[in-house]
């Protein structure tokens, strides 16, 4: 969905970057740099310890050190996220850190 996403340097921010087409010679470039806050809120601050898009792109997960997950979705306008889950559901604590994430795959055949 020409999105992409990164924790920011000090661990507590996600970052998003927006593919975007020059008008002036028609080439591609990343766009500048936006802070998705609705992370900061939903993660009070807590490191950010993973993020995921799932396989089309549309939904981002993100996973703070406590084991906290929220997830955002970019629905039919580009350059817009929303929150669909809140890492305030989550319990917050140590012995809940992930270990490992992957999204399953929703379009997969399962006999």
């Amino acid at each position: 969905m020409g999105c992409i996403a990164s924790i920011s340097p000090d661990g507590i921010r996600v970052i998003i970057r927006y593919l975007q087409c020059r008008p002036s010679d028609g080439k591609w470039v990343l766009g500048e740099e936006s802070s998705l806050a609705p992370v900061l809120e939903a993660h009070n601050g807590t490191q950010l310890a993973h993020l995921s898009w799932n396989e089309t792109g549309s939904e981002l997960a993100v996973v703070d050190c406590s084991g906290r997950v929220s997830i955002y979705s970019i629905s039919i306008a580009l350059n817009s996220i929303t929150g669909l889950r809140q890492a305030s559901f989550d319990s917050g604590d140590d012995g809940s850190q992930v270990v490992g994430m992957m999204w399953l795959n929703s379009q997969r055949y399962v006999r």
